[in-house]
């Protein structure tokens, strides 16, 4: 997890610097952001317990595993890591502006508009991947959007902020 802290060239983390405020996203993009960060910095099983209180057995199972396949292929295929911001930091990053914007144009089947930004984010040959596992992980989100907003309340004090 990348807090836009300085490298040791004194240069920022490349995708860490704050572009906008999340009380300032809609339901499903701050979701989105909420649960990728949580699951970044460790909590999944509590992400996974939340999708299965609020959506029941098998389609909690399932919303979780969207997450699992669309933050791996994130991990494994982006053209460089991708910088998260601590659970609880108020701000969003360049990369989570992306990310999640991704996942809200691919579950809107805003088809165009997703694979501008999936190819932002990943080579051309990852990119059709990144936005059917982004509106699928957006449409299995969609029914938990205001819980998992809220989920990150709980997840520890956030870092000194540096930005």
């Amino acid at each position: 997890m990348i807090h836009a802290r300085p490298r040791a060239t004194g240069a920022a983390v490349p995708g860490g610097a704050p572009v906008g405020h999340v009380a300032e996203l809609p339901a499903l993009e701050s979701a989105a952001l909420a649960v990728l960060r949580l699951r970044v910095a460790g909590h999944g099983a509590e992400v996974a317990a939340m999708f299965r209180s609020v959506l029941g057995g098998a389609d909690g199972a399932a919303a979780m595993q969207a997450l699992e396949d669309l933050a791996a292929l994130l991990a494994r295929a982006a053209r460089r890591p991708i910088a998260w911001h601590h659970p609880r930091c108020a701000c969003y990053g360049g990369d989570e502006s992306a990310v999640i914007r991704l996942v809200s144009e691919a579950a809107r089947g805003e088809e165009d508009e997703a694979a501008l930004i999936a190819l932002h984010l990943a080579p051309c040959i990852a990119a059709e991947l990144l936005c059917r596992r982004a509106a699928w992980f957006g449409a299995a989100l969609g029914p938990v959007a205001e819980c998992a907003a809220a989920a990150s309340a709980w997840a520890g004090a956030p870092p000194p902020t540096r930005h």
